[in-house]
């Protein structure tokens, strides 16, 4: 079964800007749990109040929390205090945010992280090399970049990647190694991966956040949870 993880950085992004109630992080928690939404996540930022009602969100929420962070020590000593229930690497500089691996620093990152009994999600781009890697640094689960999946200009470069993306999720499902997806994700995505694949969520932000203003938060969540169960 496949669950949905609301990304909030959009939101927190347009809250800063804005300070509207439907992009405030907090407003959106009765949402996610009415929704049966599995999951939320948002990258570490020192200066975003968020961090400081990580408590609250504990409690308004079953949902997983997902803190994103760089491949930096600093960061994850902070976050490790916040105790989210699993932390994603991520690399902004990189295209599509990706980390790439072999890395003695993030490898260090990592062990540290399972040394503290953190589970630690790399996000990779879609790579049999990458995921080997992912499974000789003991990590139970793995996020899959499907950027490039969304900006395919036709339909056999889309089959193409698709059938690609298929591939990774098998091998790392032969190595009990969890996969989950994201990056542009939207309704046609997700039934076409639903088609080859059962990850264990589909991270989407922009999505929701642009179908939120039309729709309402509520029913574009509502919707986008019956199309991951479809």
């Amino acid at each position: 079964m496949s669950y949905l993880e609301l990304n909030l950085d959009p939101f927190i992004s347009l809250w800063r800007e804005l300070d509207t109630s439907v992009s405030n992080p907090l407003n959106l928690l009765g949402y996610v749990e009415s929704s049966y939404t599995g999951g939320i996540s948002f990258t570490y930022k020192p200066d975003i109040p968020l961090f400081s009602e990580i408590s609250t969100i504990k409690k308004l929420t079953n949902s997983r929390i997902n803190i994103r962070i760089t491949p930096d020590k600093d960061i994850l000593k902070k976050v490790l205090d916040l105790a989210p229930d699993v932390i994603t690497i991520c690399n902004p500089e990189n295209k599509y945010s990706t980390i790439d691996l072999p890395s003695k620093r993030i490898s260090n990152i990592i062990g540290e992280a399972q040394k503290n009994k953190l589970p630690i999600i790399p996000r990779i781009v879609p790579d049999i090399k990458q995921l080997k890697y992912v499974y000789k640094l003991k990590c139970s689960e793995a996020e899959l970049a499907t950027n490039r999946l969304s900006k395919a200009a036709s339909k056999t470069k889309f089959n193409t990647i698709l059938n690609h993306l298929t591939k990774c999720y098998k091998v790392a499902q032969k190595n009990n190694l969890r996969i989950s997806f994201g990056g542009n994700l939207d309704k046609r995505l997700i039934l076409a991966l639903n088609s080859v694949t059962s990850p264990e969520f589909y991270s989407m932000g922009r999505y929701l956040l642009s179908f939120a203003m039309i729709k309402g938060i509520d029913n574009v969540l509502e919707d986008t949870v019956e199309t991951i169960l479809k």
